[in-house]
């Protein structure tokens, strides 16, 4: 008699997978494995070694660096300023009108200067007056490009004195100034000071130069 199954038992089945053209009993055919092929990374390129005896650039060399930049740079701007200037169109005026007009733009070009002169020598140096040696080469320095300019332009407005009235006319502004107006020309009233002083200097420079020439004839 067969003993009737419990019902706590299981049957384990095993499926295994038959290929329809596998007959019973034949062992099963190995199929050939295909490997690819492995790809190779290209090689990175070593880097460099930085050099151990590279030599230092102290703060010294690079504060060198920046003053000559900064001086070619202003050599630069000044050249193409004055080659701007040449090639204008100037207008021929009478010598006392381009002496006054000149004139009041030397002297708001002396205050603007004078300022900026003044704040450089405060932060180099820490005080606000520029006495001493170094106070006076800022002034002869100032009073060159004052009269450079002034000379400049009165050549080109057909001034047949140029040179004489702006060295004449700044040299009397400067009196003036270190005379009447020393203590206002430290202050921003020197851009309303300076330009009228320079007016009047420059043509009264003009008047006696001409006055000076018309006696020379006569005699």
């Amino acid at each position: 008699m067969e003993e009737p199954e419990s019902p706590g038992r299981v049957k384990k089945v095993v499926i295994r997978p038959v290929r329809p053209d596998q007959h019973e009993g034949e062992p099963p055919v190995e199929r050939p494995v295909t490997t690819l092929p492995r790809v190779r990374r290209p090689s990175r390129r070593p880097r460099k070694p930085a050099p151990l005896d590279a030599p230092r650039v102290s703060l010294a060399d690079h504060a060198a660096n920046a003053r000559r930049k900064a001086s070619a740079a202003v050599r630069l701007l000044a050249e193409l300023t004055v080659a701007e200037l040449r090639h204008l169109h100037w207008p021929h005026w009478e010598n006392w009108v381009a002496a006054a007009v000149v004139g009041a733009g030397a002297g708001l070009l002396m205050a603007t200067l004078g300022a900026l002169a003044t704040a450089v020598v405060a932060a180099v140096r820490g005080v606000a007056g520029g006495a001493g040696a170094a106070g006076f080469a800022t002034i002869a320095l100032l009073a060159v490009a004052v009269v450079s300019t002034a000379a400049f332009c009165l050549r080109r407005l057909g001034s047949p004195r140029a040179w004489t009235v702006a060295s004449l006319g700044a040299v009397l502004v400067l009196a003036l100034v270190l005379a009447i107006f020393l203590r206002p020309a430290a202050t921003a009233w020197a851009f309303l000071i300076l330009p009228a002083v320079g007016s009047l200097a420059f043509l009264a420079a003009d008047r006696v130069l001409d006055l000076a020439e018309r006696q020379g004839d006569d005699a």
